[in-house]
């Protein structure tokens, strides 16, 4: 069976995060209790959390775990997790009173995820006014970039039918390939380019290349001036998310007035903000040092 590799741009997702910064995006939806709230008014969170678990258990996505090669495997590749257990990757939280549920929801995104797990994680949030709960999703970026994110949220939050309590199950994992299977492989594969190539040529650049290559052409982007500027710190444990509010509606009629998308608008409104935080620290409108060309200095506009 062929090996599952990750891909470049999922081995740049695992590189660019750390323990500190991990590189997660989130989804939190707000819900009527409905069918899932007593009479008393509290919300059964078991109930609401097996039956993520179920739903989860059947999202092949969030059965998968990374293998984390060593020298001479090659690329970690994606396998079935053979201990997968859907119920621990979803928690409950209550809500304390005067928390903010988004401010909350943002700091709790940037807990990290355990590597060596499915990259996932699902909070069942009560404690909520007016009888609501709130389930926030967390996944990895090697995993899922948002619209991806958002299918596997949609996958777990449809308006299917719920399913008679139950054991939760998941389809039997193959066992994981062993060291010499994953060195067969990665010879394997580093083969097939020669042997596509004609008698006498070279392979191509891209066949004959070390499977690393690729990894520091891919990084090549990053190679850039550091700015000279207050920003570029070392991310400590106690640092706090922190959430700004803006109804979409109104960015979205704003940006249409503009001519341009709503991640423009997004973009237009970090940059500002960013200039008014450096022009705060006596950095002004010049952002770096170097010697021209430099992709960190503004271009000031003719007057």
């Amino acid at each position: 069976m062929a090996l599952a590799r990750m891909r470049i741009d999922e081995l740049v997702n695992a590189w660019v995060g750390d323990r500190n910064t991990p590189f997660q995006l989130g989804l939190l939806g707000v819900f009527d209790a409905g069918p899932w709230q007593r009479p008393d008014g509290t919300v059964e969170v078991a109930r609401l959390r097996l039956e993520l678990a179920r739903r989860a258990s059947g999202v092949a996505d969030l059965r998968r775990r990374v293998l984390w090669t060593r020298h001479g495997e090659g690329r970690p590749l994606w396998v079935e997790d053979p201990g997968f257990d859907a119920a621990r990757h979803i928690v409950s939280t209550s809500l304390a009173p005067g928390d903010d549920l988004a401010n909350w929801a943002a700091n709790r995104c940037v807990r990290p995820l355990d590597l060596d797990r499915p990259l996932w994680r699902a909070d069942v949030v009560d404690g909520l006014p007016d009888g609501h709960f709130a389930v926030l999703i967390v996944v990895h970026h090697i995993l899922a970039d948002g619209l991806a994110g958002v299918r596997i949220a949609g996958s777990l939050l449809d308006s299917s039918p719920d399913a008679s309590p139950g054991q939760v199950s998941s389809p039997a994992a193959a066992p994981l390939p062993t060291h010499r299977e994953l060195v067969m492989d990665r010879v394997a594969s580093a083969r097939v380019p020669r042997r596509r190539a004609a008698p006498g040529r070279r392979p191509s650049r891209e066949g004959g290349r070390h499977p690393m290559a690729d990894f520091r052409d891919a990084m090549e982007g990053f190679r850039v001036p550091l700015p000279a500027t207050s920003l570029p710190r070392r991310v400590g444990p106690e640092r706090r998310m922190v959430l700004a509010a803006e109804p979409l509606h109104e960015a979205g009629r704003a940006a249409h007035t503009l001519g341009v998308t709503v991640n423009d608008l997004v973009l237009a409104v970090v940059t500002d903000g960013m200039r008014e935080l450096l022009s705060g620290r006596g950095r002004g409108s010049t952002v770096c040092s170097c010697a021209p060309p430099c992709p960190w200095r503004p271009v000031t506009p003719a007057r």
